[in-house]
C-alpha cells in the first residue's frame, strides 16, 4: 500500500491547506488521553472541542439555507 504524501486525511479534510499535501504532521498530545496528527490543530483539547462545535453550527446553517 502507498498511501500519499503528506497528511493521508487531506484529500476529505475541510480544512486542508498546501502543507498538507507535502508534510507529514506529527502526532502532538493535545489532552489527557487525546492525540492529535494536524497541521492545523488546535493547542488544548479545549479548543478543539470549541471548533468542533463551531463547524456542526455552520454545517447547520448550510442546510437549513440549501432548504
Amino acid at each position: 500500500i502507498n498511501p500519499p504524501s503528506g497528511c493521508v486525511f487531506r484529500s476529505r479534510c475541510p480544512r486542508a491547506e498546501a502543507i498538507c499535501a507535502t508534510e507529514t504532521p506529527e502526532l502532538k498530545q493535545i489532552g489527557p488521553d487525546h492525540f492529535s496528527a494536524c497541521h492545523l490543530q488546535p493547542e488544548s483539547q479545549i479548543e478543539a472541542l470549541l471548533l468542533v462545535n463551531v463547524n456542526q453550527k455552520k454545517t447547520r446553517k448550510e442546510r437549513n439555507e440549501s432548504l
